[in-house]
């Protein structure tokens, strides 16, 4: 994953956690939508299920990712910034050794209801497979990318973390082979994989409300 996503409000009752769908989703994830409430602002959560650490499209999606989230992000200057319709909007992509989750998760503001927020996410997502990342766009990435690959190395226990990480996701040596990956990824990829594995009909979709109680 490229950039850590913003902390936003946890529902007491929500939808099953980017994680666990990172480790139990198939390539063949059934598509759906669930209704939540809680005691937190409405937000919308949309998982499609993708691939495991190893397979040689996870760079791609990881720079996805990259392109979507963070402040100077497509999420959040389209959603929060432009059109006023999130409080925050990130994606991240996670892959583990059985498989992996792509997630965009919008939180509203007031009076937003989640539909409308899922329907934002379908225009940016149209937008990108229209027209691929610019070379701006593309060059934030990897800057963020190089920047986190040697400040990970720099103190033994940040060190002893991405270790272990890298070899809960499929091996160690992902620590030297991914960055490089990454940086060899270009918009055309970035294009690619979006077609390939954000599609309607395999995702799932929460819309969690705010509870009346």
């Amino acid at each position: 994953m490229i950039l850590p996503k913003p902390s936003l409000p946890q529902p007491t009752q929500t939808p099953t956690a980017a994680s666990d769908v990172a480790e139990s989703s198939s390539p063949s994830g059934a598509a759906g939508t669930v209704d939540r409430a809680c005691a937190c602002p409405p937000r919308a959560r949309i998982f499609y299920p993708t691939v495991d650490a190893t397979n040689p499209d996870r760079p791609a999606l990881d720079v996805l990712a990259g392109i979507l989230a963070g402040r100077s992000g497509r999420l959040q200057r389209a959603l929060v910034a432009e059109r006023g319709l999130a409080f925050a909007a990130t994606a991240s992509h996670e892959s583990g050794r059985r498989g992996g989750a792509f997630v965009v998760e919008i939180e509203a503001r007031n009076g937003v209801a989640p539909q409308a927020l899922v329907d934002a996410w379908d225009t940016e997502l149209a937008r990108l497979l229209a027209a691929p990342p610019t070379a701006d766009e593309m060059e934030r990435v990897r800057n963020q990318v190089t920047t986190g690959a040697w400040r990970g190395m720099r103190e033994p226990l940040d060190f002893a973390l991405r270790l272990l990480v890298a070899d809960a996701q499929g091996g160690w040596r992902s620590l030297e082979s991914w960055p490089r990956a990454v940086l060899a990824v270009e918009p055309a990829d970035v294009q690619r994989v979006a077609r390939r594995y954000l599609v309607a009909d395999r995702r799932l979709v929460a819309r969690i409300t705010r509870s009346e109680r």
